[in-house]
This record gives structure tokens, sequence and C-alpha cells, in this order.
């Protein structure tokens, strides 16, 4: 990973590659080479294992917010598969499912609901980073959150609620979005808003 700075901003573009090597490669195999813009004044995370990457770093939203990046790539077949986690909270998750285009976003989308939710994806128009806090759980189903966008203000953006489907370990899975809450999901949930270390920092 590097930056490659101009001027005094701290957002300056980066960019990460990965290979992959053998002794039986004349020579490495160029897997990944992406450029991103991002906040240089928090920290930027790498970690390989044989068959992983994770990659951790933050981008700036449409909203001006800086907003936490995170980047799991599987090797399989010769190929960095993108794949699980793509996010560490159900609010980032939410981010990451609004900023990204729906070619990328809709296998992290219900299966069921995904013809509804692209029409509502590439319709909407709100904020993509800033949530009201707690996330709340569903009281009648075990594995189901609501997310919910902070308008800041702004009567015309209008609140947003997002029905998110969290399993262990940090899979999330867009269900449903909606302009109005649902009502069995009053249950605050303040440590599901707390993103772990991943990171040996």
């Amino acid at each position: 990973m590097g930056v490659l700075p101009w001027g005094t901003s701290v957002w300056q573009p980066i960019y990460y590659r990965v290979w992959q090597t053998k002794s039986t490669f004349v020579e490495p195999r160029l897997l990944l080479d992406e450029k991103e813009q991002a906040d240089i004044a928090a920290p930027i995370y790498a970690r390989v294992s044989r068959n992983d990457v994770f990659i951790e770093f933050h981008v700036i939203a449409a909203d001006a917010m800086r907003i936490p990046e995170f980047l799991h790539y599987f090797v399989e077949n010769r190929e960095l598969r993108h794949t699980d986690p793509v996010a560490l909270t159900p609010q980032s998750f939410v981010s990451f499912w609004l900023r990204h285009p729906w070619t990328e976003v809709s296998e992290w989308t219900a299966q069921a609901s995904r013809g509804a939710l692209r029409r509502w994806h590439e319709g909407y128009h709100g904020t993509n980073s800033e949530f009201t806090a707690p996330t709340r759980h569903c009281a009648a189903h075990r594995d189901l959150w609501q997310v919910a966008t902070d308008t800041g203000g702004d009567l015309h953006a209008g609140v947003h609620y997002f029905l998110i489907r969290a399993r262990p370990p940090f899979r999330f899975t867009m269900v449903a979005a909606s302009d109005r809450p649902w009502p069995d999901c009053t249950e605050d949930d303040t440590a599901i808003d707390k993103a772990p270390d991943l990171f040996e920092k």
C-alpha cells in the first residue's frame, strides 16, 4: 500500500496492490491494483495471509463524512474474490450498500428483495454516511436490525430506514428499505455499533 501525496489536504489518493507468488511462477502475478481517495490522517491497515487479504482505511462519503472502508479478498482459483466482511457494523454496512454501485452490492442484498431494492438503490438521494444511533434490534427476528439515516436538519432529505440481517462473523445482508420504521424494531443495541479491532494497532 502507499500514498501519492499532493498539496496539504488529508484527502489523498492511495493505492493498494496484491501479488501472488510461488516458486513455480516466473514472476509474481498481479491480482489487484486499485486506487482510492482516502483520509491519510486516519490509520490505513493491511494484513495478508496465505489465502486472505484485509484492507481498512477511511474514505469521504457524498455528504463529506469520514467513513470506514473495509475490504476482504479471498484467493480462489488464482483470482481474488471480494467477500465478507465488507463492514464491521450494521451502520457501516448500510453506508457500503448505499455508496457502491448496484453491480457490487447486489450480492449483499436478499435475493427475494433484489428487484425492489435495486429500484430503491438507484433512486436513493439521501445521506450515505450519517445514521441515527443506536441501531435497533427487531424483537420478532433474532437476526434482524434496523438502521435509520440522520437527516442532520435537512427537512427535504427525509429519514430512511434499512432492515439488515446480521449473522456472525460480520455477515450482513440488506433485507429491505423504507421511509417508515418497522414496528417491532425497538430494542436499542449500542454494542453492535461498536466496530471491533481486527488489526494489531
